[in-house]
């Protein structure tokens, strides 16, 4: 119809997710949805923890909006340093960079049992973060003379693959997923 005027369409965001590279920065601010304190895979003391982003509920990402409120990432505290030979000085300087990072989420240092260390507290905590991209190529299963490959000694074997492509645009397949790079304390 001639004469009516449509309101003017909102600018909606896409939701990201891990075809698109999370968006490096350090404005990030992150509810700990989840913490606790286990044996990492090589079995020395660390806590992870499992946050949310809450602010800035959008990021431009090549020209286009995405809502990135929810999107979770996890964070890890190591300990202890995985080598039993380490230094009594590589030992000190790791629980110095824990103790750090434990403070900064409000941890009071002479509550840590370094034992047994009690993560509840911080569930439910907002606090300020850096977050880039891991990046993922996406590899074929490796063939046996890749595995047998001297140059690949020592290397998972998720690592010696080629990198697959897209069939049709023919782009290295590759997620993004994201990660926090630093805790800086808490909001508020």
């Amino acid at each position: 119809m001639a004469g009516i005027l449509l309101p003017k369409q909102k600018h909606m965001s896409k939701k990201w997710n891990a075809d698109i590279m999370f968006p490096t920065d350090n404005d990030y601010q992150n509810r700990i949805v989840g913490a606790k304190f286990a044996p990492s895979n090589s079995g020395t003391p660390m806590v992870t923890l499992e946050l949310e982003v809450v602010a800035p509920s959008t990021k431009e990402v090549n020209g286009e909006e995405y809502d990135i409120v929810g999107v979770k990432a996890k964070y890890y505290i190591s300990c202890a340093p995985k080598d039993e030979e380490a230094t009594a000085q590589q030992k000190a300087d790791m629980k110095e960079r824990a103790l750090k990072t434990f403070k900064d989420l409000g941890m009071d240092e002479a509550e840590i049992n370094w034992d047994n260390i009690n993560v509840d507290s911080l569930k439910g905590k907002i606090v300020y973060t850096q977050m880039n991209s891991r990046v993922d190529e996406q590899r074929k299963t490796p063939t046996t003379a890749q595995l047998n490959d001297p140059a690949n000694k020592g290397k998972h074997p998720n690592a010696i693959g080629e990198i697959m492509k897209h069939p049709v645009t023919n782009k290295k397949l590759v997620k993004y997923w994201p990660q926090i790079v630093e805790i800086y304390g808490i909001v508020g």
